[in-house]
């Protein structure tokens, strides 16, 4: 609030937490000098957490902002301080080379010269003891039961294995870095190599080990192994789902258009607000057809058809938002296109405007989409469309979302549907 910010102008603290965005601002308010005040001694620490972020043309501007905040009060034997967990230089260089590589960064950032010697690098230790077993021991460990307390697994040959074959490494001067990850397949034959045992035995017991590390605790804090198991999952399909209503209609994730009985599949999106499903498609004269996936959402012409819309959610003129009507009740230009008209659509794909045998009643909405019709969003025609829908898997990664949506087509009772997480 505006009274704290004046309390902290009036009595300036010991340090002060802020980003470079807000340093900028102080740099040029006048309310803000209080905190420039060299004459009380100057600015004697400046640290940058997260130092490896500052790269490319972002990385310039945060030089050039930490020269501004030192020509104004920078005490004349300020200490330059960066930290980062991920500050890497390339792997296959000694530690020498590779400190040499993050203090000519760290000099360029802060305006100051650094050297090697200043750069303080992690120190590793292992927690297991006994060093890398020899191959009998291995062989022996693969056959017998783990040990179940903390001080037996941190001698156990197959701890001690697993450690330094998936945690850390030797290098030049006696000093351990961190190994490179490995899968869990490359590791199980490296073991059943250097051991003699099977290949599917040794990945066994090695799912078995990471197991109980998770559990064994240590005498200070944290868990025996801190293992980080990573899952890469491919980006996940579009869903489809048959034109039919909610308890009948089939879903698919194999990207085919024709079902059995000449119905279609039709690409689903859902409401970015509130999870609402609904087709996304080409209108033919008297077909609707699927929208192709792999197309720009802005090359063709797609829609949202809502599937069988129960009635408490179904459409009326009432839901036009109020800039949508002139003073005399008529709908403005600009929404005459907008406005969602009922179709009844067969499994087939084929719509008009009386009722047949399996058709059901839905609501047609051309480019761009404009309201939502379960939660009532409604959107300008200046937004886009990937900020309205959202298909299961928007991104070029699989989301807790994509996995939570895949997951559920394997329940008994299956509704498409997606909610905001």
């Amino acid at each position: 609030s505006e009274t704290t910010r004046a309390e902290l102008r009036n009595k300036p603290p010991n340090i002060l937490l802020t980003n470079y965005v807000m340093a900028e601002l102080m740099l040029v308010r006048p309310e803000d000098q209080r905190f420039m005040d060299i004459a009380g001694g100057g600015l004697r620490y400046l640290v940058f957490d997260e130092l490896h972020t500052y790269r490319g043309r972002q990385g310039a501007d945060v030089a050039m902002l930490i020269r501004r905040i030192k020509e104004k009060c920078a005490a004349p034997d300020i200490i330059h301080i960066g930290t980062s967990a991920t500050m890497v230089a390339d792997r296959q260089v000694g530690p020498d080379k590779r400190r040499a590589m993050v203090a000519d960064f760290a000099s360029k950032l802060f305006g100051h010269a650094f050297n090697a010697d200043q750069v303080i690098e992690e120190s590793l230790v292992t927690f297991t003891e006994g060093g890398l077993p020899s191959r009998e021991e291995l062989h022996a460990a693969l056959g017998n039961p783990l040990s179940t307390t903390t001080d037996e697994f941190k001698r156990h040959p197959l701890a001690r294995w697993a450690e330094i074959e998936f945690g850390v490494e030797p290098e030049e001067g006696g000093r351990l870095k961190r190994r490179v990850p490995r899968t869990l397949a490359a590791a199980a034959k490296l073991l059943s190599d250097t051991s003699g045992v099977e290949a599917k035995v040794c990945e066994l017991r090695l799912r078995e080990l990471i197991s109980l590390a998770g559990t064994l605790n240590r005498q200070t804090r944290g868990r025996a192994f801190a293992f980080k198991l990573h899952q890469f999952i491919g980006q996940g399909r579009a869903l489809y789902a048959t034109l039919e209503p909610v308890d009948r209609r089939e879903f698919s994730m194999e990207g085919q258009v024709r079902a059995s009985g000449g119905r279609l599949y039709a690409p689903v999106k859902f409401c970015r607000q509130c999870g609402q499903d609904y087709y996304h498609v080409l209108r033919g004269d008297s077909r609707f057809i699927p929208h192709p996936v792999e197309s720009s959402e802005d090359d063709q012409e797609p829609s949202g058809l809502s599937d069988a819309a129960p009635l408490v959610n179904d459409w009326s003129d009432d839901q036009i938002p109020l800039n949508g009507e002139t003073g005399n009740g008529k709908l403005r230009k600009t929404w005459r296109d907008r406005v969602p008209v009922a179709v009844l659509v067969s499994p087939d794909g084929s719509y008009g405007s009386q009722q047949r045998d399996g058709t059901i009643k839905m609501w047609w909405q051309a480019v761009p989409f404009s309201l939502c019709l379960n939660c009532g969003e409604f959107h300008t025609a200046q937004e886009r469309e990937f900020g309205k829908l959202a298909s299961i898997s928007s991104e070029a990664r699989s989301s807790a979302t994509t996995i939570l949506a895949t997951s559920l087509q394997e329940m008994p009772e299956r509704r498409a549907g997606v909610t905001n997480c």
